[in-house]
């Protein structure tokens, strides 16, 4: 039987790194053993259509159609949602989230399938591995580094970094990422949670490797403290969306004691080790979950 993949790629002013992208979508696309149908959609968020040309630029060599859509509607969950519907629309089977700031492996595609297939799952997520210059310090290196999983081992946080969803599940449980995350991000970590709700499979592929380009502006102290402190402050954003009380308050106490903590020995962060900055993050997780229970207008992305 053949299926048919969408592999959507929402993008907005990333032309050198979308290319390099599409082109490992290529070589991925070329090697794999699944007879299946394969297309790409690019979602610019860019109302001036600044990916418009990077798309035409390879569309001629690539082995597969690409579509190129400019979606004007700002927000993380707008993007992705537009990107659901044009796969439900298209009839696909299979969509596949990948973001404009990464490229693919080789063997990415057969692993992601083959999972999800062998598995009979809903979801199959990959490890997306962080690509620094070499100027960037070890402990941001270790602050950044992202956790992996047993191949095949059963989870229940998802993320859209690197995900193959089954689109007909979706549809017929009328999951769509919540609007409401537009501009605070952890619009997948709500998707997630409605999934596990639905009853929903997520596995991991621990073959199914991405890499991700951390540029120089982003590797530093400043900008992991504020993702810590912003993604502790969303969690209990949505603990309070879904009226989980006795969670709260949990998370406040837990908070507490962060805060407690990561005061106590924030003095680590002046060693030459690379954990220093453990406490720090520590400090700004509690923080965050503090601002959570009293932030209003929380706008991380703009």
């Amino acid at each position: 039987m053949e299926f048919r993949v969408l592999v959507g790629v929402p993008t907005f002013k990333r032309r050198a790194m979308l290319f390099d992208l599409l082109e490992s979508l290529q070589s991925s696309l070329e090697v794999t053993r699944f007879e299946f149908d394969f297309e790409i959609l690019v979602a610019d968020n860019d109302p001036a259509g600044s990916a418009r040309e990077v798309v035409e630029s390879i569309k001629g060599s690539f082995g597969h159609r690409i579509y190129y859509h400019i979606y004007v509607r700002k927000g993380l969950a707008a993007i992705r949602n537009f990107i659901l519907e044009f796969g439900f629309s298209g009839g696909y089977d299979y969509l596949v989230f990948i973001d404009d700031d990464e490229y693919v492996t080789c063997e990415w595609m057969n692993e992601l399938l083959e999972m999800m297939l062998m598995n009979d799952v809903v979801g199959v997520r990959g490890p997306v591995i962080p690509v620094f210059s070499d100027e960037v310090a070890i402990y941001i290196k270790w602050i950044m580094k992202r956790k992996r999983y047993k191949d095949g081992e059963k989870l229940d946080n998802w993320t859209t970094g690197n995900l193959i969803v089954d689109l007909k599940y979706i549809r017929a449980n009328s999951v769509l990422f919540d609007e409401r995350f537009n501009s605070i991000g952890a619009e997948d970590t709500f998707f997630g949670r409605e999934m596990n709700r639905k009853g929903a499979t997520l596995v991991w592929a621990d073959n199914a490797v991405v890499y991700e380009r951390i540029v120089d502006q982003r590797a530093n102290m400043v900008t992991c403290i504020r993702r810590q402190f912003s993604s502790s402050a969303v969690f209990v954003f949505i603990l309070r969306m879904e009226r989980m009380h006795l969670s709260l308050v949990r998370k406040f106490v837990i908070s507490a004691i962060y805060v407690f903590l990561g005061l106590l020995f924030l003095w680590v962060y002046i060693l030459p080790i690379k954990f220093r900055a453990k406490p720090a993050m520590v400090l700004a997780e509690g923080l965050g979950g503090f601002y959570g229970f009293v932030g209003k207008g929380l706008k991380i992305y703009s």
